[in-house]
This record gives structure tokens, C-alpha cells and sequence, in this order.
């Protein structure tokens, strides 16, 4: 009934419907079907399949396989989680560099692969998206905005580099810049981004891509030749580096960098997850944690000790120093026989003992390190410009390795002290973000960033989108934890709504609440 005054018919409402209006909501209403009916899961498992049958039978600069990158690529522009799927579940395996050849350029030596184009691909998607509003998306991150300064940075110097230096270096460092600290910075938000829409799925595949790798390399640890003489040869580059893992990058230490985060996340999960998924966590976790200490890296053992160390103090914080301390002096005493182990590997000769050979091993870093030095004080402001060791490195006294083998050396000699600054903010932020949650996953964050953050203080992990890819997905997933998940944005395939009794997708990676 109406009261005095009051209309009894309400005035009809505009209705502003449009076929955009009607195209939207089709989309929705399919996107709601793919998602519940596994659909989309199912569509990134053919990919992937078909790609290793590609890489086993054709050549990556066969049309077969120049097709599925550009599928993969157009996938990864309308869903950035496919995507990121698509590119962590290959990144483990080797793939040269023949993107450039493939479109008739001929640089002075090829330095991107047909990821890069997937790498490439999801950086534009996400920034698309953010652009159109989606940022209201990304969590309040500093760690974030450094990376996207870094990216920035590294990007203008890269710039200067093919401006400034000869013909023959300038474009081949410059392309570089999406294959190395560039590509790394991209992966890092599309993670991220991907990361609040709740689902998990580029983390599982990440850890499935590692464990089967790392599994193809134990084998060939165990028996050489089965791997790089058969079919499967393609996955990896084979050196002999004796009983240390390798192939799948042909260096030892890479392997490691490339494994540690995945093998201290899947390992930590066996104890904190229940029924069938404890038992994947146990199946990906035994390969990958096993080639990860057969790399014989010592940043590898420090890693898996520290994620020890901090795993204890989550409940007793007075036993984890003296874990701690306890652990150190047991590496001091356990040095020499550590020693001995990788110098009877390789072999030394007569005239050497085998503290000579690992001081001679690492006093080629210790010369690079001192490069760096030199060129940073030779140019403090600026740098000397992107991957200009490099070039630039006999100069200063290293006629080596052609690379400082520490990444924050790196950044303050080819881009200055805001440069070197800025990298290592980025990185206690990253750590102090990676914590925030406070559940096992973030303590396992923790201990994989740590680990990775201490094999750049002597490698050169930031050169390898390989190794990058896997890294800096779970680096973005635990960014994306660090703050109150945001609603997904339009247009994004996410994953349906769990029944009731079921946990989500969300809650399966964090241990349940204590009483």
C-alpha cells in the first residue's frame, strides 16, 4: 500500500544495455562453466604435452613449434594465470636462443629463445590490465615498486648500452635485457597480479616442472648418457661435472639456484599438508630436494640449513639460535672434508692441495668482485651501462669470467649507486614482505629468498630467465599473501567457489588455525 504522497507505480529505470553489455555477460557465464568443468586446467596440461612431444620430435625453429609459441603467447595475452602456467612448467628445461633467427634477424650471437616471447607476452597482458584500472588490484607492495624501478633502470641502460657501445655488443646486450634482470622483474608482477586471484595453479606447475627435471637429472646422475644420448637430450646442456648435478643448466651452482626455492617449499609442505596432497608434495619434493644437494652448491646446503633454522624458531626461538651457532661451528669443522669431497670430483693435480684448488677456484670471483669495485668507482653516478662488464671487464682487471658473479656488484657497477641502492632494498623488502603472513608457507618463502638472495652474492642467477621464471613466481605468489586478498578483476579466469566442507583454493597452501 502506498502512503500519502508516495507514487503507486514506481518510474520505470533506465536501462543502458548495450551489445557490449551482452557480450560481457556471455563471457562471464562461459568463463564460469570453463572454470568449474576443469575446462581451463585440462586446456594448460594439452598445451604443455604437446610441447614436450614439439621439443622431442621437431626443432625449435620448426614451424610446429614456432606455432605453439605463438599460441602460447596469445593464451598468455587473454589469461596472464595460463600463461604464467605455460612458461613455469617449461622453464626448467633448456631451450636455445633462435628466436631472432627464426624472423631473419642476424645479431652477433642470439640471446633470446622463444620463452622471451612468452616472458614478453605476460608482461604486456598485466600491464594492459593495470593500466585499465587493474592496479587497484596489486597489493600496497614496496618490494614491488622497487622491482618496477629496477625494471625501469636496467631498461634506460640498456638503452645507453646500445647507444654507446660498438655494433657488435650494443644490440646483443641490449636484447638481453628481457632475457635477464629485465625478464625476472616481469615474471615478478604477473605473479603477483596472478597471485590475488587466488588460485595456485603456475606454483603447481612450477614445482611439477622442477621435480620432473630434477628427476631426468638424477637418472643421468646415476647412469650417463641415458638422458644426453637418448630422445630426451634436448632438456638439458651436458657437461661433466662429475657427481654434481647438472644438465638442465650446464652449471652446477645454476641448477641449484633454480631448485632451492621450489625444494624448501615442497619440502616444508610434506609436514604442513594432509592427505593426497602431502603425498604430491612428498613425490615433487624427494627429486627435487635430492638434485638440489647433489649440486654439491654450498649456497644450496646454507639454504636448506637456514630454512631448518627458521622452521625451528617458528616454535622455539631460543633453540634455533643455538641451532644456529651450533650449525656454525659444524660447517667450520666440516670445511675441509667439504673441500676434499668437490676437489676429488674434478681432480687436482700434484702440485696443489685441496685448499689451493678451491682458494684458486674462488679467487677468480674474488678478482671479479674487485672488477666490479673498480668500475663503480670509476663511474659512481651512472655506471658504465647495462651488461657492460662484459665488454668491459679485462679493463678492470678481469680477463676471466666476464661477469662479477654478484648480482649487487653488478647493478653498482653497470648502473650506479642508485642502482646497487635500489637492489638491495629491493631485497630486504622482498623478505621482510615474504614474512608478513606468518604461516609455514611465508616461513618457507623466507628460507628460499634467503637462499636464492645469498647464491647472487656469487653466481650470476639474474642472467638465466630459466632460472628467474621459477624464483620469482613464488617471490610474486608470496607478495601477493602479504596483504588482504583483492577482489579479481574483470575479465580474469579464477578459480570457482569451493563447496563448503572443501577448503579453498587459497586456504590449501595455510596450516589451519591452532585452537
Amino acid at each position: 500500500m502506498a502512503s500519502v504522497g508516495q507514487q503507486t507505480v514506481d518510474p520505470e529505470r533506465e536501462v543502458d544495455a548495450g551489445v557490449l553489455d551482452l557480450y560481457r555477460s556471455v563471457w562471464r557465464a562461459a568463463r564460469d562453466v570453463i572454470v568449474r568443468r576443469r575446462l581451463v586446467v585440462l586446456f594448460e596440461v594439452a598445451l604443455i604435452a604437446v610441447w614436450l612431444v614439439l621439443r622431442t620430435e621437431v626443432t625449435v625453429e620448426s614451424r610446429p613449434y614456432v606455432a605453439w609459441t605463438l599460441v602460447a603467447a596469445a593464451v598468455a595475452l587473454i589469461s596472464p594465470t595460463s600463461g604464467l602456467v605455460l612458461l613455469v612448467a617449461t622453464a626448467p628445461f633448456f631451450e636455445p636462443p633462435t628466436l631472432l633467427r627464426v624472423v631473419g634477424i642476424r645479431p652477433n650471437g642470439q640471446v633470446l629463445g622463444m620463452r622471451h616471447l612468452l616472458v614478453a607476452s605476460l608482461g604486456v597482458a598485466v600491464a594492459l590490465r593495470i593500466a585499465a584500472g587493474g592496479w587497484r588490484r596489486l597489493p600496497r607492495s614496496p618490494a614491488l615498486g622497487l622491482a618496477v624501478v629496477i625494471g625501469l633502470l636496467t631498461a634506460i641502460s640498456a638503452i645507453r648500452t646500445l647507444v654507446e657501445f660498438d655494433p657488435q655488443f650494443g644490440p646483443r646486450a641490449a636484447q638481453s635485457w628481457i632475457a635477464t634482470i629485465g625478464g625476472a622483474m616481469i615474471v615478478l608482477l604477473v605473479a603477483t597480479w596472478v597471485g590475488r586471484t587466488g588460485t595456485i595453479r603456475p606454483l603447481v606447475a612450477a614445482t611439477a616442472g622442477c621435480a620432473l627435471a630434477s628427476l631426468l637429472s638424477l637418472v643421468e646422475l646415476a647412469r650417463p648418457g641415458t638422458i644426453s644420448q637418448g630422445p630426451l637430450d634436448w632438456i638439458g646442456q651436458w657437461k661433466d661435472f662429475g657427481p654434481r648435478v647438472t644438465g638442465i643448466i650446464a652449471a652446477p651452482n645454476a641448477v641449484a639456484t633454480m631448485l632451492i626455492v621450489p625444494a624448501i617449499v615442497s619440502t616444508a609442505a610434506i609436514g604442513n599438508l594432509r592427505g593426497w596432497r602431502r603425498l604430491a608434495a612428498a613425490i615433487a619434493a624427494l627429486p627435487t630436494l635430492a638434485a638440489t644437494l647433489l649440486t654439491l652448491s654450498r649456497s644450496a646446503v646454507g639454504g636448506f640449513f637456514v630454512a631448518i633454522v627458521l622452521f625451528v624458531g617458528r616454535h622455539r626461538r631460543r633453540t634455533a639460535w643455538a641451532l644456529f651457532a651450533v650449525g656454525i661451528v659444524v660447517a667450520a669443522l666440516a670445511l675441509p672434508l667439504f673441500i676434499q669431497l668437490r676437489a676429488g670430483i674434478v681432480g687436482i693435480t700434484a702440485n696443489e692441495s685441496p685448499i689451493e684448488w678451491i682458494l684458486g677456484a674462488d679467487e677468480a670471483r674474488f678478482t671479479a668482485w674487485a672488477a666490479s669495485i673498480r668500475m663503480f668507482l670509476d663511474s659512481p653516478i651512472v655506471g658504465h651501462g647495462f651488461l657492460s662488464y662484459r665488454f668491459l671487464g679485462p679493463a678492470f682487471g678481469d680477463p676471466r669470467l666476464g661477469s662479477p658473479h654478484n648480482e649487487v656488484l653488478r647493478l653498482f657497477a653497470e648502473e650506479g649507486i642508485v642502482g646497487g641502492i635500489v637492489i638491495i632494498a629491493f631485497i630486504v623488502a622482498l623478505i621482510r614482505e615474504l614474512r608478513r603472513p606468518g604461516d609455514w608457507l611465508a616461513t618457507a618463502l623466507v628460507a628460499g629468498a634467503i637462499s636464492y638472495w645469498f647464491a647472487t652474492m656469487f653466481n650470476n642467477p639474474l642472467l638465466f630467465i630459466q632460472v628467474s621464471a621459477i624464483a620469482f613466481t613464488f617471490f610474486g605468489f608470496g607478495l601477493a599473501r602479504s596483504t588482504a586478498p583483492a577482489a579479481p578483476a574483470v575479465g580474469d579466469v579464477v578459480a570457482p567457489a569451493a563447496p563448503p566442507d572443501e577448503p579453498r583454493p587459497t586456504e590449501v597452501i595455510r596450516p589451519p588455525p591452532s585452537d
